[in-house]
C-alpha cells in the first residue's frame, strides 16, 4: 500500500514517494525529532506478517546499521508502525549509474572508478558477513564528487564468518515469503538462481555483471523473458566485452571474465583481490595514456557543470573540439567529418570569453582510443566536444557530444540529420546549431541570447 505524504510512521513524515519494487517501497521522509531528511523502505505487509520473515528481517537490518563507509548508504533506524515494518537510511542525492547509462557505455576510467568504488563498498560488508545479493546499476547512487553509494541492503543476507569456500548447511539457503528468489535476474549469480547457499562471491559475480554494462552499454547475458535471461547464465559464455569495445583494455576484460565464472571457485576470492585487480587495469590504462586520470576526490560534482574558482578569481572556460569520427565507408567522407568539426572549431574562436584549443593540439589526437579525461587533461581544457558523422547516399547523421573532463560525462549531446544537397551549407548549419546549445551549457547563456559572453567569462567548468 503506498503511503501519502504527511503520513506518519513514528517520528518519520512521508514526503513522497522515490520508488517502488517486488521488495517494498522507498520513501523520502522527515525525521522530525532530528529536522533531517531520510529515506524510509517499506516492507511489504505479506512478508512483514511471516513471523520468521520479520525477526530474520529485523537482524539483517540491524546487521546492515553497523556498516560505517564511505559508498554504503548508512542505516539509521528500524522499526514497525501500526503493521508497516520499515528501515530508515541515509538519504543519498545525486543520480543512479542506470540513469547515467542511459546515455550508453562510460570512458573506460570512470568505469573501472565506479567499480572499485564498490569492490570497497562490498569488502567493508562482507568483512562483517553480509552479502548484498542485489547489486545492480539502479542500486548504485553517483552523488556530489563523483562518490559512489550502494542502496539498498534490503536483500542483504548475514552469512557465517567462514571463509568463502567453506560448506554451508542446507538450511542457508534463501528465498522470499511466497517461494520466489531474491535478487535481480540480469545480476544473478548462477548458484543464486539455482536457490543455492550462496557467499561474498555471488556479490562479484553482479560487480562483474555491472562492470560489463558500464564498459559495453549492454547486458551480458540477455533473453525475451527472466527465463531466458536465467538459462544464459547458467548455461551461455558472455561475448566478450572487448569484442564489443575495441579500446578495451586486456586487463579490463580479463576482470570482466573472471567475476563472470560460472563456479564460485574460479571467481575472485574476495573483493579486496577484484580491487587490486581493477587498480592494476587502472594504472595499466594510465601507463599507456602516460597520464593519470583525475582521482575520485578530485572529482568535479555531478549536477554541478559550473563553479567559480575558489579564490573568486576569473576563470575563463575551456574547450576542445577533438576530430570527428568517420562511421561511413563512402569515399570522400572523412573530408567531411574533418570539415564539419573545423567549422565547429573556427566558430567557437569568435566565442568572447571562451578559450578553444587550435586545431593542431587537438588533431594530435586523431583515431587515438583514450580516456577522454586524459586527452581533455593534457590538452588543459575543461571541455571536450567529440561527434561522429555516419553518411548513407544523400543523408547523413551527425551525432555531437560535450564531454565535461573531470569525470567524463556527458554534459549535453544532440543528433541531427540532413540532406547532402550543399555539403558546406549542412556544415555551418550543423555548426551553428551546435554552438547555440554550448553558449548555453557553457556560458550560461539564454537559448535566444546573442550577447554577454564576457560578464559570462567568470564561469568555469
Amino acid at each position: 500500500m503506498t503511503l501519502t505524504p504527511g503520513t506518519r510512521l513514528g517520528p518519520y513524515e512521508i514526503l513522497s514517494l522515490l520508488g517502488a519494487g517486488g521488495m517494498g517501497e522507498v520513501y523520502r521522509a522527515r525525521d522530525t525529532r532530528l529536522g533531517r531528511d531520510v529515506a524510509v523502505k517499506t516492507i511489504p505487509r505479506a512478508l512483514a506478517a511471516d513471523p520468521r520473515h520479520a525477526q530474520r528481517f529485523e537482524l539483517e537490518a540491524r546487521a546492515a546499521g553497523s556498516l560505517n563507509h564511505p559508498n554504503v548508504v548508512s542505516i539509521f533506524d528500524v522499526g514497525s508502525h501500526e503493521g508497516t515494518q520499515f528501515v530508515v537510511m541515509e538519504l543519498a542525492e545525486g543520480r543512479t549509474l542506470r540513469e547515467h547509462l542511459t546515455d550508453g557505455p562510460l570512458p573506460i576510467g570512470r568505469a573501472l572508478e565506479i567499480a572499485m568504488q564498490c569492490a570497497e563498498a562490498l569488502d567493508a560488508a562482507h568483512a562483517k558477513g553480509i552479502v548484498h545479493r542485489d547489486l545492480k546499476p539502479a542500486n548504485l547512487m553517483i552523488g556530489p564528487g563523483g562518490r559512489v553509494k550502494v542502496l539498498d541492503f534490503g536483500l542483504a543476507k548475514v552469512v557465517g564468518r567462514e571463509s568463502p569456500g567453506a560448506p554451508r548447511a542446507a538450511g542457508a539457503a534463501w528465498s522470499t515469503a511466497s517461494g520466489t528468489i531474491a535478487g535481480t535476474v540480469p545480476y544473478m549469480a548462477p548458484e543464486q538462481l539455482r536457490g543455492e547457499p550462496v557467499d561474498t562471491r555471488a556479490d562479484l559475480f553482479a560487480l562483474g555483471v555491472v562492470l560489463y554494462e558500464m564498459a559495453t552499454g549492454r547486458l551480458p547475458f540477455t533473453g525475451a523473458t527472466p527465463a531466458d535471461i536465467a538459462s544464459a547464465i547458467l548455461r551461455d559464455t558472455p561475448l566478450s566485452a572487448r569484442a564489443l569495445r575495441a579500446d578495451l583494455p586486456m586487463e579490463v576484460d580479463q576482470v570482466i571474465e573472471r567475476a563472470l565464472e560460472k563456479s564460485p571457485a574460479d571467481r575472485f576470492e574476495t573483493a579486496s583481490e577484484m580491487r587490486r585487480a581493477l587498480a592494476l587495469a587502472e594504472s595499466g590504462l594510465e601507463s599507456a595514456l602516460g597520464a593519470r586520470p583525475p582521482s575520485e576526490t578530485g572529482l568535479a560534482a555531478f549536477g554541478e557543470p559550473f563553479r567559480r574558482a575558489a579564490s573568486g578569481a576569473t576563470v575563463v572556460p575551456s574547450i576542445a573540439v577533438l576530430p570527428f569520427v568517420n562511421r561511413s565507408q563512402e569515399e570522400g567522407d572523412e573530408y567531411f567529418s574533418d570539415g564539419l568539426a573545423d567549422e565547429l572549431l573556427n566558430v567557437l574562436a569568435k566565442i568572447q570569453g571562451l578559450r578553444v584549443v587550435g586545431r593542431t593540439s587537438s588533431y594530435q589526437f586523431k583515431g587515438v582510443n583514450a580516456d577522454l579525461r586524459v586527452i581533455g587533461k593534457r590538452l588543459n581544457v575543461a571541455a571536450l566536444v567529440e561527434g561522429s558523422v555516419r553518411k548513407t547516399g544523400n543523408r547523413v547523421r551527425i551525432s555531437v557530444q560535450l564531454v565535461k573532463v573531470a569525470d567524463g560525462f556527458h554534459l549535453w549531446s544532440e543528433s541531427y540529420d540532413r540532406t547532402l544537397d550543399d555539403i558546406f551549407a549542412v556544415q555551418d548549419d550543423i555548426a551553428q546549431s551546435v554552438v547555440k546549445e554550448l553558449r548555453t551549457t557553457l556560458l550560461g547563456e539564454a537559448p535566444d541570447s546573442k550577447a554577454g559572453e564576457a560578464a559570462k567569462a567568470d564561469v568555469a567548468i
